[in-house]
């Protein structure tokens, strides 16, 4: 799951030496990509694709936790092998890696609250511009973009129907977005809230679920249908909803998740202690792949692709002036 999430912070003062120009206090633009790179990445293709699953497994598997790997692979999977057209946002981006691994194509524009992530993701060369910003109030212009991606980030921010409704704003009519949400389901999977109750310790199981909880900052773990509804209300037409990994992945990610603080300690320190060969990735993906398949009945995570609708009703800000709208028409001065 998405350790950075986009909720409302305040600005810690810091300047970015990545910044390219006097913008509003409220936003930081990052520049990922130089302009020739982000003009041949434009010319590429009209729509990034998803790698394939082989391909997204082995790079989570060479480069995070097993535990997380196991959570991501199976989200992916749900995604099947849609396109996605420019141009495109994701929301809550964080450092990168889903992009990084997970598309054929530089995105065109990340988003995220969080400046250290952000940095982060522009190591990675996976974004054309990022923008530090509150998702609740998105720094562009109404019918921005042609899709949205937003994957493992709404369970970890408050008040989700206004980010929901912003990505709703941003699309151009006929756009997509594309979302994968933690669901509350989750908290009756995990393996040491099983063991717990199984042991005749409930309480002791309500305070693990908090306490993990707390420990990734999911502050809205909504229901399958509760979701739903949300985007609904936004006014978008649910094109696809499926349930994702599965409750077997959960349990093992659950249990796994104990091996995965020593990396998260390790990346705080900016030192990389992930280390797996080949042979020893091609073996996990095997077991991996197990438990990336089904879901649909008991999936702790939700996979939507939500699309705003050809003909709707008309927003503010439509004219495309705010400071950042034409952001990506207008790349800055090198």
């Amino acid at each position: 799951m998405n350790a950075s999430d986009c909720m409302r912070g305040a600005d810690d003062g810091e300047s970015s030496p990545l910044a390219l120009r006097p913008e509003p206090a409220a936003h930081e633009v990052l520049h990922a990509l130089s302009p020739s790179e982000a003009l041949r990445a434009a010319a590429i293709d009209v729509c990034v694709r998803l790698n394939t699953h082989a391909e997204v497994l082995d790079a989570y598997l060479a480069r995070t936790p097993l535990s997380h790997a196991i959570f991501r692979a199976a989200e992916v999977k749900a995604l099947g092998n849609m396109d996605f057209r420019r141009p495109i946002l994701e929301v809550g981006c964080g450092t990168g890696q889903f992009a990084q691994f997970a598309l054929n194509a530089p995105v065109d524009m990340g988003v995220d609250v969080a400046k250290g992530a952000l940095r982060r993701a522009a190591r990675c060369r996976a974004y054309k511009w990022l923008v530090r910003a509150d998702a609740h109030s998105l720094p562009f212009g109404a019918k921005e973009f042609q899709t949205v991606l937003c994957i493992s980030v709404l369970e970890h921010i408050p008040h989700a129907q206004g980010v929901v409704d912003e990505m709703f704003r941003v699309l151009k009519p006929g756009g997509r977005a594309i979302v994968t949400v933690v669901l509350s389901d989750l908290h009756r999977e995990l393996f040491y809230a099983r063991l717990c109750e199984h042991a005749g310790l409930p309480k002791l199981g309500r305070l693990y679920c908090r306490l993990q909880d707390w420990a990734f900052r999911h502050v809205t773990m909504l229901p399958h249908d509760d979701w739903e509804s949300m985007f609904r209300e936004a006014g978008f037409r649910l094109e696809h909803v499926r349930r994702c990994v599965s409750a077997r992945a959960a349990v093992w990610w659950d249990l796994l998740l104990a091996l995965a603080w020593p990396y998260r300690l390790a990346e705080a320190l900016g030192i990389r202690c992930v280390w797996r060969p080949h042979w020893l990735r091609r073996r996990l993906a095997r077991c991996v792949e197990r438990l990336a398949c089904g879901g649909d009945e008991t999936g702790v995570c939700l996979a939507i692709a939500a699309q705003k609708p050809a003909a709707c009703p008309g927003y503010a800000r439509s004219d495309g002036n705010h400071p950042l709208a034409r952001v990506m028409a207008t790349p800055a001065d090198s």
